[in-house]
């Protein structure tokens, strides 16, 4: 049975036993994440980034402006919520110690939250509440992109809630309920304030739009067109205030972010490199977050005209060095699946999470095909932009939720064949 697709019915005895998992998880999250964020000594890391920059503009004076070393002015450089929200927090807690802090526990909610969240597409996914248990213990011990998960200075945890809700949108559409014009506007509006916090997951958004009509269509369900298009308009709408506000201020309609040329720029040019980890050097001489003089060429050209810049730059060099931005790339595509580290145990780690998540969806295929390549689908669009730049755990991270599912799936399929304790069944079994 497709448990995607017909989910069986949960009885009060089997959905206590899973408000209990997610209950427990959550907490047990919570307070790792805590302990982790308290005992590391981040509170007292007050290095700016681009996101904070942003957000202090934002807290003092209500615009989103200044992302460098150097005042610029109003900027796009990043997609406007997480800035927001980052503001509000620092217009009510200031930016200093509290700041810090009050910062850091959102963030460690909205991790903790994500471990929680797991359990209920184990349910959609039909597991059994031993199999739950695996994977949610899994969720709450692993943290792979420290700083990402529980300092807060980016929007990867939220940016990992929002691909969890387009997931869940993507399963409830295939089922009738989700067939319906007020479905198709609340997913317009759920994937348009996604792309509002972080525009790399356009390629998920259109990932599963281009696969639902292929499915939908193949199976001669022509009611899919239009709804599709009005999922479309409504995204549109959602972005139009940005795009609105980009072109009043940086004078160009700019519905995403404006970086794009500048991050090609630092991934493609004679002293790139396939990792953020290896380009201090880089980052210090040509990127205007960390050299005066490119933050004030910024202000002098106008942000989009220097990122229209770079991007030449970057362009003219990739059609000159064919070969070495192919290596580049291949490189940057090898480690977003087997992440590099300072450590080989954590280098160990990381790999290993992709090689148990493969197993893992070769198992929930056999039961759950519909279920096991919604997931996918969602795991190999959402890196698909990330392979031109230069990694970082920090890109990883909001997909990396799909990758614990999996391998917790696979390690109840080992643990079941090993200690036989766990049945090798995906029906639900509180016993």
């Amino acid at each position: 049975m497709d448990y995607a697709a017909h989910p069986v019915p949960l009885t009060p005895k089997t959905r206590s036993y899973f408000l209990k998992i997610a209950t427990v998880t959550f907490v047990l999250a919570l307070l790792f994440r805590l302990a982790l964020l308290f005992t590391s000594g981040m509170l007292h890391d007050f290095q700016r980034k681009e996101m904070e920059r942003i957000a202090i503009s934002y807290a003092d004076s209500g615009v989103l402006a200044n992302p460098y070393a150097a005042p610029s002015g109003p900027t796009a450089h990043l997609s406007p919520i997480y800035p927001v929200l980052l503001g509000t927090v620092f217009r009510i807690f200031g930016i200093g110690a509290m700041g810090a802090a009050a910062k850091g526990i959102l963030a460690c909610i909205a991790s903790a939250l994500r471990c929680s969240l797991m359990v209920p597409f184990c349910i959609l996914l039909g597991l059994s509440v031993r199999r739950t248990w695996v994977v949610a213990v899994l969720g709450i011990i692993y943290v792979a992109a420290l700083r990402t998960e529980v300092k807060g200075d980016w929007d990867g945890p939220f940016s990992a809630l929002a691909l969890m809700l387009l997931v869940y949108l993507a399963i409830r559409a295939q089922r009738p309920v989700g067939h319906s014009a007020g479905f198709a506007v609340v997913c317009g509006c759920c994937c348009g304030v996604a792309l509002l916090l972080n525009s790399s997951l356009f390629t998920v958004v259109c990932g599963f739009l281009v696969a639902g009509a292929w499915y939908f269509v193949a199976c001669r369900e022509y009611w899919y067109p239009g709804w599709a298009c009005l999922v479309v308009f409504t995204i549109a709408v959602c972005l139009t205030p940005w795009t609105v506000r980009n072109y009043v201020q940086l004078h160009s309609p700019i519905w995403s972010r404006s970086n794009l040329g500048l991050e090609m720029f630092m991934s493609f040019h004679a002293g790139s490199t396939p990792t953020v980890l290896e380009s201090e050097g880089e980052l210090d001489r040509y990127h205007p977050t960390r050299n005066v003089n490119e933050a004030v060429r910024v202000r002098t050209m106008g942000e989009v005209a220097y990122n229209q810049s770079r991007a030449v730059e970057a362009t003219t060099w990739m059609k000159a060095h064919p070969a070495d931005s192919l290596r580049l790339i291949s490189w940057r595509i090898f480690y977003f699946w087997f992440p590099p580290a300072d450590s080989v145990f954590f280098c160990v780690l990381r790999s290993g999470l992709t090689f148990f998540a493969a197993f893992g969806f070769v198992v929930l295929y056999r039961r759950n095909q519909i279920g096991a390549c919604i997931f996918a689908l969602a795991a190999i669009t959402y890196p698909l932009t990330y392979y031109l730049f230069m990694w970082s755990s920090r890109y990883r991270y909001p997909m990396e939720w799909i990758l614990v599912l999996f391998a917790g799936i696979a390690l109840g399929e080992m643990m079941s064949r090993v200690f036989g304790s766990i049945k090798p069944d995906f029906g639900w079994n509180p016993n």
